[in-house]
This record gives structure tokens, C-alpha cells and sequence, in this order.
């Protein structure tokens, strides 16, 4: 969309600074990010989601199996993880999960996030019952706690991502003075 692009373009030519940089604050914060970047900050949330969800699928193996995971299921693990993970992040993407920053995220992102799960878990769990590459089924047990595991790492990332973010540096004084309304969204306001 050359929308944003043209009106900060107008607004700078009219050497209205203030109104160029709502418009590309505006435009960053809706997830329309500078094309430069785009392509490098989506590989990278990409590759950062498809290591989280390697990590659940393997991490409700160990939970599940405390003494050890049984070769028949160690198997199941290595035979089916990559389709896991590939099915997974393909879903997240086709739910929009990498159109925004990670330092946006909101409480309407982590809701989107347990509706991608969810569906993820349910497709991953339909997929490995029909196509099984071996003669085993993956344990009810595992597919819940790699829900949970992928709910509480894709979330957990994103909002230490934001929180550390909007933090102060430290040692940073915080300024003292008089309180202002700040009217704008995003890196805008």
C-alpha cells in the first residue's frame, strides 16, 4: 500500500515534519512495516517461532515421560518434529501471526495466538493420527502439554520482547515535570 508512503512524502515536501512522522508511526504500528526491514524482521520471528515449537513438541515428550522417552515414542519424536514444526508456523502464518512487531503485541495478539495453537494442535494431532510414520499414535497427554508449552512460549516471547521494550534503561532518571495527554497511537503519540 503507497498510501502512507505518498502522504509522508506530501507532508515532508510541505515541510510538515510532525505529520510525516504520525504517518509513519501510524504505518509501523499497523504492521506495515518499512519494506527494508520487513523481510529480515519476519525471517527472523519465523525461525525464532519454529525453534519454540520444536522445543514444546520435544519438551512434552520429556514431561510426559520422566524416566526416559521409550524408544518406540523416541521414533514417533524424530520422524514426525519437522512436520510438526513446519505444519505449525505455517498455520501461524496463515493467521497473520508475523504481519506485526513483536513489540506491538496486545492482549488481542495473545488471544489470536491461543486461537492459532489451538488449531495448530488440533490439525498437527488429526495429521499424525491419519499419516503415522510408524506404528504408533502420539500420546493424548503429549498433544495437551505441547499446547501448552507452544501457548506459554509463542505468548511468553512476545510479551518479554514488548516488556523489555517499553523498559527503562537502567539507571535511566525518569523526568520530573508537568503531566501531558498525548493524543496518537503507537510510536506516533
Amino acid at each position: 500500500d503507497s498510501a502512507p508512503a505518498l502522504v509522508t512524502l506530501a507532508a515532508l515536501h510541505a515541510g510538515d515534519a510532525v505529520r510525516a512522522r504520525s504517518v509513519i508511526g501510524r504505518t509501523l504500528a499497523d504492521g506495515a512495516d518499512d519494506p527494508m526491514f520487513a523481510h529480515r524482521h519476519r525471517l527472523l520471528q519465523v525461525a525464532v517461532d519454529a525453534g519454540l515449537v520444536a522445543l514444546a513438541y520435544l519438551g512434552a515428550y520429556l514431561l510426559r515421560f520422566d524416566n526416559g522417552i521409550p524408544p518406540r515414542y523416541e521414533d514417533l519424536l524424530r520422524d514426525t518434529i519437522l512436520f510438526v514444526v513446519i505444519g505449525k508456523v505455517a498455520i501461524f502464518a496463515a493467521f497473520g501471526m508475523y504481519h506485526k512487531w513483536w513489540r506491538y503485541v496486545g492482549l488481542r495478539d495473545l488471544e489470536a495466538i491461543l486461537k492459532a495453537a489451538v488449531v495448530a494442535s488440533l490439525v498437527m494431532v488429526g495429521a499424525l493420527f491419519i499419516w503415522s510414520p510408524t506404528d504408533n499414535d502420539i500420546p493424548r497427554s503429549v498433544a495437551v502439554m505441547d499446547l501448552l508449552l507452544t501457548v506459554a512460549l509463542i505468548g511468553g516471547v512476545r510479551l518479554a520482547v514488548r516488556s523489555v521494550v517499553e523498559r527503562p534503561p537502567r539507571g535511566a532518571v525518569l523526568p520530573k515535570g508537568a503531566e501531558v495527554l498525548i493524543v496518537g497511537g503507537g510510536e506516533a503519540g
